[in-house]
């Protein structure tokens, strides 16, 4: 297939799966079905690498690359829908709404899609954990021009082994794919015999 440059603009789907990780607490033995979170504003990528892996020898780097990618973003949406904070942010329904505080946060996939001009690409970071909500409240000025507020959070997304043993942080495919259309349907990651390098989100 040959690789055609896409002018991305539209963040315009956004989903969370569970994971349910093996006895060693390392490797993801299984990801629920994934649940789709309306109202996804913004998410700004940032990638770092980590050198644990690179070896110095001879006055040089004698086995390395570039590192393990981390994958972190700060997702802005409309709300956070309760099913986030109770099921990843360990928030606590009780007395007729939800408190925060004693609850313990949970790891998870995030699935999304980006619009672009030739069709969509859609992305999974693996092993992700969530911050603090942030949301900032204006009052409207006096020609009643609204300001609305939204709410962020900021998501990192580790490299982690997946249930086949591959090692992974993240994943992603263009339309037109043979796992484009089932996307959002389970988290999607390749298989042990795949050997072409897939950049992406």
């Amino acid at each position: 297939m040959s690789d055609t440059v896409k002018a991305q603009w539209n963040l315009t789907r956004l989903a969370f799966a569970p994971i349910t990780f093996d006895t060693d607490g390392k490797t993801v033995a299984s990801f629920g079905t994934p649940w789709e979170h309306r109202g996804v504003r913004n998410l700004n990528i940032t990638n770092n690498t980590n050198d644990s892996n690179r070896l110095a020898a001879d006055g040089g780097l004698y086995y390395g690359g570039a590192g393990m990618t981390t994958k972190q973003g700060d997702l802005e949406v409309v709300r956070f829908l309760d099913q986030f904070k109770k099921e990843i942010l360990g928030f606590i329904e009780e007395w007729d709404g939800l408190g925060e505080g004693e609850g313990a946060t949970s790891a998870f996939a995030m699935l999304f899609e980006i619009s672009s001009d030739q069709g969509g690409i859609r992305a999974v970071w693996y092993n992700c954990t969530a911050g603090p909500i942030n949301v900032s409240h204006a009052t409207n000025d006096v020609d009643d021009n609204r300001t609305y507020a939204v709410e962020t959070s900021t998501i990192t997304g580790k490299i982690v082994t997946l249930p086949n043993s591959l090692r992974r942080s993240a994943w992603s495919c263009k339309s037109g794919s043979a796992h484009y259309d089932d996307f959002f349907s389970a988290v999607q990651y390749p298989s042990n015999e795949t050997t072409t390098t897939t950049t992406g989100a």
